[in-house]
């Protein structure tokens, strides 16, 4: 058989071949990476094989709060992508303290979620939560809490008058007596970082209506009383005059007493059913020597005073031990008389 290759070209060939293979075997090592940092591309040649050997063969270092796409033990492929997002800085006040914090997250709200920060239905938050993170940023969380509560207010009761004809004129009497209502005021309050900073009034109700006090104003006049002319009168008394008024009328407590002796202005007490008997007054309320009618006794002249006479009392004088008895201690009417 005839020859077509020397020795040495065989040797050449082979020698052709092993470098053909070595460069086809090369070739199918490499890699095409497209590597994004914070949305910025570049491709990048590699011949390793894992995401971490060929991070550390370009001197790229991810952070804790770094995010990347990959784990580091993925085997990359010959054309294949690695994101990585850097985490910024911002500054969030709240709850009464200042944090810093590293995020990657693109948003307010993805940065409140992955930080596990909870807002309650009413806090407030100084920026929108859709807006974009930026290195540096500050935000504010005010936390805000409402409480309803219930207070009691007093309503106080009116004074009304009333004319009464079956009062005396001048007199007053309380025919009822006035008591305070209550309101119950519902308000809802609302805080800021524990801080009240409204009050709102929602409800308010009646629980007890106030009761007016009623007062009755006399209005009733007795008329001027008329006595016969030359009825039986001592000349020490004085005559009577045929008509008399009154100026002011009020009740008094009267007690009676009798026997011998001389009043406070020097007279001898009389007891004249027909004409002006004598009375001991507290000389404050009533000056001796004021003529005065008093009811079922008659009429009178103060002339005495006594220790246990005080406002208004007076001591009716009686003829005798068994009259003042009978008398004994009663409240009447008394008219000073004009």
């Amino acid at each position: 058989m005839k020859k077509f290759f020397s020795k040495g070209v065989l040797i050449s060939l082979f020698a052709a071949f092993v470098m053909l293979v070595t460069v086809l075997g090369v070739n199918s090592m490499k890699r095409h990476v497209t590597l994004v940092v914070d949305g910025k591309e570049q491709v990048i040649q590699t011949y390793k094989q894992t995401v971490s050997e060929f991070l550390a063969e370009n001197g790229i270092t991810v952070a804790n709060k770094d995010k990347i796409d990959r784990n580091d033990a993925d085997v990359l492929t010959k054309e294949d992508k690695i994101e990585i997002i850097r985490a910024v800085p911002v500054t969030l006040f709240a709850d009464g303290a200042t944090q810093e914090f590293m995020t990657p997250e693109e948003t307010v709200e993805d940065f409140l979620l992955a930080e596990n920060i909870v807002l309650g239905e009413i806090d407030k938050l100084s920026v929108a939560r859709e807006t974009e993170i930026e290195p540096e940023m500050e935000m504010t969380i005010v936390r805000v809490t409402k409480e309803t509560v219930t207070e009691s207010v007093v309503l106080t009761f009116a004074t009304e008058e009333k004319k009464d004809a079956t009062i005396l004129k001048g007199q007053k009497k309380t025919t009822q007596e006035g008591a305070e209502g209550e309101k119950v005021l519902t308000k809802e309050r609302t805080y800021e970082d524990g801080v009240l900073v409204s009050e709102e009034l929602v409800a308010e109700e009646v629980t007890r209506q106030p009761v007016d006090k009623v007062i009755a104003i006399g209005t009733k006049v007795i008329p001027p009383k008329v006595v016969a002319t030359g009825s039986s009168n001592t000349a020490s008394r004085g005559s009577i005059p045929s008509e008399l008024s009154y100026s002011k009328a009020y009740p008094v407590v009267a007690t009676a007493y009798a026997g011998d002796g001389i009043t406070a202005s020097g007279a001898v007490p009389v007891r004249n059913p027909g004409g002006w008997s004598t009375i001991a007054v507290d000389r404050s309320i009533i000056p001796l020597g004021t003529r005065v009618d008093v009811e079922n006794y008659g009429y009178a002249i103060a002339q005495d005073v006594g220790g246990a006479i005080k406002g208004n009392k007076i001591d009716v004088f009686l003829n005798s031990d068994a009259e003042a008895f009978r008398w004994g201690r009663r409240t009447v009417m008394i008219y000073i008389l004009n």
